[in-house]
């Protein structure tokens, strides 16, 4: 895959988990908790382990991941697009942190919903884990080709 093909396929990636994550915070406060409470059900039934974990934790990990891979695919594509130094964290971090506020800004405008600055902050954690899992993968990667002696 060609590089231009690389930064439209990320872009569209990126694009289609900013549509889910703002996506789910224009439900209803109703709606959102049965989509988490049926989730949660199946997840207690699938994984017994599961059964005591309580609905707001599984709503506070959503929230982790859907900014992990945001961060994940940002970073990825800014790699690609040729950001170097402290501008490969810096740019997916920005753009990560300002969909983190709007995600709740959203959310007042939401039936029963309400912005959390916490969730703010777990989503800029997320974002930073997706981040560093890229660059570590990139760097180990990157490791690997020079051992043996091909260029990545």
């Amino acid at each position: 895959m060609n590089g231009e093909k690389k930064k439209f396929g990320l872009a569209l990636l990126a694009c289609l988990v900013l549509c889910f994550i703002w996506g789910n915070s224009m439900l209803p406060g109703e709606e959102s908790k049965a989509i988490s409470g049926g989730l949660l059900n199946w997840l207690r039934q699938t994984f017994p382990a599961l059964k005591a974990l309580p609905e707001l934790y599984l709503r506070k990990l959503g929230h982790f991941s859907e900014f992990c891979l945001l961060g994940f695919l940002l970073t990825w594509f800014f790699l690609i697009q040729g950001q170097r130094g402290i501008h490969r964290v810096t740019m997916p971090l920005l753009f990560a942190l300002l969909t983190a506020v709007t995600d709740e800004t959203i959310q007042t405008f939401s039936l029963e919903r309400y912005p959390s600055v916490m969730d703010v902050w777990i989503d800029t954690a997320g974002a930073c884990v997706g981040i560093a899992a890229l660059l570590l993968l990139h760097y180990l990667i990157t490791l690997l080709f020079k051992r043996k002696g091909t260029k990545t």
